[in-house]
């Protein structure tokens, strides 16, 4: 019982370093605030950790100063320069996390350009009508920009899209095409992937690199195959 307490404690641990890591101060304190409400051996011992104190103190401090993420930051400049320079440009951001997307929304509607708009899942809290209508007023230009999280992979007809951005990455190279799909369906449009430097974002990014391309190769061998074996049966 002791060692599956142990692993529990990392693996919360593990959690909020993704979120200080790759996330915002806010996600992180919120984080905090709920394991101290949590009645496990696992989440009373971190709690009770003078680190951990420390370092609820810290995020503490963070947030009540507004201190953002520098993916958020540089979020937030892309954005300014896009919309400065092509007040039509349509983006769609990528993002893992309920609060994250909030926050990224309080952010961007800051600047008087961008009309940002959410669109999560129905466990997240947004009927299907409610997704519809999202897009619907996305798609007819109320709002130019669309922070989802992986709802926005597939499934709904989203329009003509000329900026996505990665806010935060998956392993999987399935979900990382779905997600590039969503722009140059009808005319050219471009990628921008955030990455916090010597964070887990770089592993997530590079394995998706990897295995997407292990993926095409293993495709096109497949497709020089059957080109050779339907030339043998032509030959026949």
């Amino acid at each position: 019982y002791s060692a599956v307490s142990t692993t529990a404690e990392l693996i919360k641990i593990n959690y909020a370093l993704d979120l200080i890591e790759t996330q915002t101060p806010k996600a992180l304190k919120d984080y905090f605030e709920k394991l101290n409400t949590e009645k496990s051996r696992a989440a009373k011992n971190i709690v009770k950790s003078k680190y951990i104190q420390s370092a609820i103190t810290e995020t503490k401090k963070l947030v009540k100063n507004n201190t953002l993420h520098p993916k958020l930051k540089e979020l937030k400049k892309i954005l300014t320069n896009e919309l400065k320079t092509n007040p039509e440009t349509k983006t769609i951001i990528f993002a893992n996390y309920r609060t994250t997307v909030s926050e990224i929304k309080n952010t961007l509607a800051k600047n008087p350009n961008n009309k940002p708009i959410i669109l999560i899942g129905k466990k997240e809290g947004l009927t299907q009508k409610k997704q519809l209508s999202t897009i619907e007023k996305f798609n007819k230009g109320e709002y130019n920009t669309l922070i989802c999280t992986s709802i926005g992979e597939e499934g709904l007809s989203i329009g003509t899209l000329d900026l996505a951005i990665f806010y935060d990455h998956t392993a999987s190279e399935i979900r990382k095409i779905q997600r590039s799909g969503r722009v140059a369906r009808i005319k050219p449009g471009r990628i921008i992937n955030l990455i916090t430097k010597n964070t887990r974002d770089e592993a997530l990014f590079w394995t998706s690199m990897r295995k997407e391309k292990k993926m095409h190769n293993l495709l096109n061998h497949m497709k020089k195959k059957l080109k050779t074996e339907n030339q043998k049966q032509q030959d026949f």
